[in-house]
C-alpha cells in the first residue's frame, strides 16, 4: 500500500473481487475455503475491511435473510437443480419460454411436467423433468431399463415414493 493506494505487482490495484466474503465473518476472506485468512493478506485485508465497513453503513444485515429470488418459480415452486441444468442444455432455444421462472401457459415450467414420450392420454405419465433425473443416474437406467415401457409404473411408483436426491418438488411430481 503507498499512500492509501494498494498496489499488486507493482501497479494501482484496479479491481478486487470479494467472492464469497461474508462482512459479519471478519476473519474469513472467503466461505468457499478456509485456507486462506485474513492475517495472509498483508495490505489487502484493510480493502476487505473497508468493504465490511460499506456493507454495514449500507444495511446488509437487514438483508441477510431475505430469501434467493432465483430459487424458486413465480408460484411459489422450488426449483430442483436438475431443471436448471435443463434449461442450459436447451441453449438458445430455451428463449421460447421467456422468463425462465414464470409458471403460465408455454412456460418452462409447463414443459418441464410436459410427457416426454407424448403419453398424454396415457397414464401414468413420465414427465421431462423425470426423464432428465432417468438419464442422469445410472442407477435408475439400471433398475428401470425401459421407464417409458414395462417399466414405467415402477419407475414412476420410485419417483413418487423414494426419489430424494434431486429436491424435486411435489408440484413436479407427476
Amino acid at each position: 500500500m503507498v499512500g492509501g493506494t494498494l498496489l499488486v505487482n507493482g501497479a494501482p490495484c484496479r479491481l478486487f473481487h470479494f467472492s464469497g466474503y461474508e462482512p459479519w465473518s471478519p476473519g474469513r476472506v472467503t466461505r468457499y475455503s478456509d485456507r486462506v485468512s485474513m492475517g495472509d493478506l498483508g495490505a489487502a485485508a484493510g480493502v476487505f475491511a473497508r468493504y465490511g465497513d460499506l456493507l454495514r453503513e449500507e444495511g446488509v444485515e437487514s438483508t441477510r435473510h431475505l430469501p434467493y429470488r432465483y430459487a424458486e418459480f413465480d408460484n411459489g415452486v422450488p426449483l430442483p437443480a436438475i431443471a436448471r441444468a435443463m434449461h442450459r442444455a436447451l441453449g438458445d432455444t430455451a428463449q421460447r419460454f421467456g422468463d425462465p421462472f414464470a409458471t403460465g401457459s408455454g412456460s418452462f415450467f409447463e414443459w418441464l411436467g410436459q410427457p416426454v414420450d407424448g403419453a398424454r392420454g396415457r397414464a401414468p405419465v413420465v414427465t421431462r423433468l423425470w426423464d432428465a433425473v432417468y438419464h442422469s443416474r445410472p442407477d435408475l437406467r439400471e433398475a428401470f431399463p425401459d421407464h417409458l415401457g414395462a417399466d414405467r409404473k415402477r419407475f414412476l411408483h420410485w419417483t413418487r415414493l423414494e426419489e430424494t436426491d434431486h429436491d424435486v418438488p411435489r408440484a413436479l411430481v407427476s
